[in-house]
């Protein structure tokens, strides 16, 4: 009973292929893969990329929680993106680059203000650390 079960099983899958007459290379099992567009038409979509990309290297490189060296690499990083995004004309950007100019420019200073707060904890805890 039980292999003439997986016979007509077998025989279902099989039979479960291409309609007759239509061959693999024609089967409507995958769709037509079109690239798709271009959502974004900011200026700095790659900048925003760029940054994130080597926020988080640095960040595998100075993985050694509250280190000074890792503080330090931190905010002189900060510090020369900060620069950088500031020396960007806001006003010849179009809406969306706006947007991520803001939204970059407040990832950066959010980023230095958790450094000044970790700076101030650990001198805080310094004189109970033997």
């Amino acid at each position: 009973m039980r292999s003439r079960l997986f016979v007509l099983g077998l025989a279902a899958v099989l039979g479960a292929g291409p309609a007759a007459g239509q061959s693999p290379q024609t089967a409507t099992w995958v769709p037509v893969l079109v690239p798709p567009p271009r959502v974004s038409a900011s200026e700095l979509r790659d900048v925003v990329e760029r940054f994130s990309a080597d926020w988080r290297a640095l960040l595998r490189r100075y993985d050694t929680a509250f280190s000074a060296e890792r503080r330090a690499a931190a905010r002189g990083f900060l510090d020369a993106w900060l620069a950088q995004i500031d020396s960007v004309d806001f006003t010849a950007l179009g809406p969306d680059g706006r947007v991520d100019w803001i939204l970059l420019r407040a990832r950066l200073v959010h980023e230095r203000q958790l450094l000044g707060r970790e700076e101030q904890r650990l001198a805080e805890v310094a004189p109970l650390v033997p």
